[in-house]
């Protein structure tokens, strides 16, 4: 049998004077099996904004744009506990702010009880008030009850994403290159063929919240100049078979946990591509000693990643609704 505290909750809105180290203490307490290093210091972050009382006076009665990422609505006890959490995140696209609904959180002893759902249609009519159009979120695949409640209110999968993570004090064993098989430095002339894959493989519905930027990966002197000076390093790799590119890998240096590569191929020819071009980059970046990270639709080239030595991080279910009539989803 569950036995539910006996106390009373109310929701209300996240006081960002007094609320920021609980509220990073019940994520951690919640999400601690799952929180990467970037998480880590986001959650540091917050718990240093805590401590700077004067970043938190001119903060207070922000709206959500300057107040990230530090928004959102909790639940609290009769007795000032908290023990629920629903943050609000915005992120600019295209002169535009969207909103992210992340670190739904709810204490072990307090969970079946409708908190999260009440958080979450908290959250909704806010965004409603604010003339918000459209919400997003993203949830672990394993989290059945959480996928189900999102369902609940309406939200609908538009994608399915794998994060794969290289360590490079791993050793691996090496593998054997296809022989028919050559990669060089991408060729000026084969960067639309380039920027055609990078937009199927990471549609715009996917590729703002990645940080991807494709115009960047254009030849030209702007993007020679950025990499020099180090503002956006960059470097682009291609595979060719038979005279035709199958292929293209970039490495971009982050100020994240892990460097990324950004991965893309012909379906055809994913995992040759794949063996080429990952070996290839790795042995040209071996000196930085940093992680490497790769976003790949859910499902795909899996024996290329794991053969190279990535390993499947998590598997995020994208999501999304209008956040209009609310109620006609039991709201």
């Amino acid at each position: 049998m569950t036995l539910y505290p006996s106390e009373s909750y109310k929701i209300r809105k996240l006081d960002i004077r007094f609320d920021q180290a609980a509220v990073a203490d019940l994520i951690e307490n919640c999400f601690g099996n799952y929180i990467d290093p970037d998480g880590k210091s986001y959650l540091d972050r917050i718990r240093q904004a805590a401590r700077n009382r004067k970043n938190i006076q001119w903060l207070k009665g922000a709206n959500e744009m300057l107040s990230y990422p530090l928004s959102g609505f909790i639940c609290e006890t009769s007795s000032g506990d908290i023990v629920g959490n629903l943050s609000i995140i915005p992120f600019e696209r295209n002169g535009k702010w969207t909103y992210l609904i992340a670190n739904v959180a709810v204490k072990d002893t307090w969970r079946q009880q409708g908190i999260a759902k009440k958080l979450t249609t908290t959250a909704l009519n806010h965004l409603s008030q604010q003339g918000v159009q459209a919400v997003w979120l993203q949830v672990r695949e394993d989290n059945d009850a959480a996928v189900h409640l999102y369902q609940t209110f309406g939200f609908q999968e538009f994608s399915r994403r794998t994060n794969w993570l290289k360590d490079p004090h791993v050793d691996e064993m090496s593998l054997q290159l296809p022989e028919n098989i050559q990669v060089g430095k991408r060729k000026t002339r084969h960067w639309l063929q380039h920027a055609q894959l990078l937009h199927r493989i990471f549609p715009q519905d996917i590729a703002w919240n990645l940080n991807l930027h494709v115009k960047d990966f254009a030849p030209g002197f702007l993007s020679t100049v950025k990499s020099t000076m180090q503002i956006n390093e960059l470097e682009h790799y291609e595979a060719v078979s038979d005279h035709q590119t199958i292929g293209f890998a970039s490495w971009q240096a982050r100020k994240l946990y892990a460097d990324t590569i950004w991965f893309v191929a012909n379906r055809d020819f994913e995992y040759e591509a794949s063996l080429a071009l990952l070996q290839s980059i790795e042995s040209k970046v071996q000196n930085r000693q940093r992680p490497l990270m790769i976003n790949y639709p859910a499902g795909r080239n899996q024996k290329g990643f794991q053969e190279t030595g990535f390993i499947a991080l998590n598997t995020l279910i994208w999501m999304k609704r209008p956040v209009w009539n609310l109620n006609e989803y039991g709201g």
